[in-house]
């Protein structure tokens, strides 16, 4: 599947409206997605946020996330918001999958991307792979 065919014309949900969660509907808004992005926090609180989306014309809600979401074709979720939300259980019982963004950022990347994951060994990792694309 191509990316414009994972993201052009698809119902795209989001959730959390930190600066990442904004960062992904800004860009698959540009790529032809329909955004929806859902916070938990109140409106006042992402005062900031809130303007950039009204400029991009990408609807939102605040305050909790209602079952506008589930008329997504898939979500994207923030790093930080807990897999044990309402929200989240009512998506997976009705099979609409769930990404995480950076599953959705390598999408668009055009390089190759090295991740490392795991709780123990990640900065010996990253930095042993680091010296060895130096000396390559």
């Amino acid at each position: 599947m191509t990316t414009r065919e994972r993201i052009h014309g698809r119902h795209i949900g989001i959730i959390g409206m930190a600066r990442s969660g904004i960062a992904v509907a800004l860009l698959a808004e540009q790529l032809g997605g329909r955004v929806f992005i859902s916070d938990n926090a109140d409106e006042k609180k992402l005062a900031d946020q809130v303007t950039e989306l009204k400029k991009a014309d990408i609807p939102y809600e605040c305050g909790g996330h209602t079952t506008r979401l589930l008329e997504s074709d898939y979500v994207i979720l923030s790093p930080g918001v807990p897999l044990t939300i309402d929200i989240i259980t009512k998506l997976r019982d009705q099979g609409i999958p769930i990404f995480s963004e950076i599953e959705f950022a390598s999408w668009v990347c055009k390089g190759r991307i090295i991740a490392i994951t795991g709780s123990n060994g990640k900065t010996t990792t990253t930095t042993l792979i680091g010296e060895i694309l130096k000396a390559g």
